[in-house]
């Protein structure tokens, strides 16, 4: 752009009164321009400066460029293996913005300030250098704020940087102290059973130890069979058959207690010789040891109103003060209203003294008539 295009715009905005005296300086600063002083041909003298043109007024804004196009969405690179974690990495570029929304509408344009005094017009003279561009003239109020326009959609979400490098692992902390046991774990099932070891070989035989004491009598077995008869011997010489017998009576009112007590007897029936009556009076005291026959025989007292549980008087038969067998399972029941008779046999020893206990758990249940007997069935 030359000189002369540059002038002829400035004209435009001139009021054409003045068109013919514009016109006339265009021409002198044309030939100024031309052959005065650019160039010039040594020597020349410069050209005086003219005085400072008037401000133009400002021209309204340009449009506002659109926004260029967002960039595709890039792939994500594969994730690498996961590793100790390293120092932190250096903060990643800032992914590129979304797009522009579209611009709201231009607010309206604001009052042009008021055009500053024409300068006098210089007389024509060589064109001098370019005078300083005058003040800027005041800008004019802005105009208000246009609305702004609505937000443009989210752009896609740029493609992941690549992940950073590895760090390298930092030392190892020092070892904390051990934790607390902890509980105790359930019992575990048994193992399996091992095989059986060997037998190991038998120990040296121990000395026998002391014998036990005496057990009680058992009870008697079951009889065996019958054996066969056995040939008769031959007789025998005639042999001094010596008998022995013995009794003893009672017939006082008696009431015993839960506990045995001895039968007493205030009677004493016959006796042989070898039979005699202890120092109590209550038993007989045979004097050859044999088999004998032990009877006794008692007679409940007959109550005037018999308990209906049918009370009992027990009785046993003793030796030396015990049961005749050891225990006292031969004791035998007398009931209210009647009477019983017991008889057993047994081995005696000379000496040996035969009496009789009683007891009952009913405490008005007594007895009266009662008696002792015994007779030697061998020696």
């Amino acid at each position: 752009m030359n000189k002369n295009e540059n002038f002829s715009d400035l004209v435009s905005f001139i009021n054409n009164d003045d068109f013919n005296k514009i016109k006339t300086t265009e021409d002198n600063f044309n030939n100024a321009w031309n052959w005065g002083c650019n160039p010039c041909i040594p020597p020349c003298s410069l050209c005086p400066p003219g005085p400072p043109g008037p401000q133009g007024a400002t021209g309204p804004a340009g449009p506002q460029g659109a926004a260029g196009p967002q960039g595709p969405q890039g792939v994500a690179g594969p994730q690498g293996p996961q590793g100790a974690t390293g120092p932190a990495g250096p903060q990643g570029a800032t992914g590129p913005a979304g797009p522009q929304g579209a611009t709201g509408p231009v607010g309206a344009q604001g009052a042009v300030g008021p055009q500053g005094p024409q300068g006098e017009t210089g007389s024509t003279g060589p064109q001098g250098a370019a005078g300083p561009a005058g003040p800027q003239g005041a800008a004019g109020p802005a105009g208000p704020q246009g609305e702004a326009g609505p937000a443009g959609p989210q752009g896609p979400q740029g493609a992941a940087g690549p992940a950073g490098p590895q760090g390298v692992a930092g030392p190892a902390g020092p070892q904390g102290p051990a934790g607390p046991a902890g509980p105790q774990g359930p019992q575990g099932e048994a193992g399996p059973e091992g095989p059986q070891g060997e037998a190991g070989p038998a120990g040296p035989q121990g000395e026998a130890g002391p014998a036990g004491p005496q057990g009680p009598q058992g009870a008697a077995g079951p009889a065996g069979p019958q054996g066969e008869t056995g040939p008769e011997g031959p007789q025998g010489p005639t042999g001094e058959v010596v008998l022995a017998y013995g009794s003893l009576r009672g017939s006082t009112v008696e009431v015993p207690g839960e506990t045995f007590v001895p039968v007493p007897f205030n009677v004493v029936g016959p006796l042989s010789s070898n039979i005699t009556v202890s120092m109590s009076g209550n038993e007989l005291v045979v004097g050859e040891s044999g088999i004998y026959q032990i009877t006794i025989s008692i007679n409940a007292e007959a109550t005037t109103d018999p308990d209906p549980d049918q009370p009992y008087l027990n009785a046993i038969i003793t030796v030396n003060g015990t049961p005749i067998f050891g225990d006292t399972t031969t004791f035998f029941k007398i009931s209210n209203r009647s009477s019983s008779t017991f008889v057993v046999q047994a081995s005696l020893t000379a000496g040996d003294e035969v009496g009789t206990s009683i007891s009952t758990a009913f405490p008005i249940l007594g007895y009266m008539n009662r008696s002792l007997t015994i007779i030697q069935l061998s020696n």
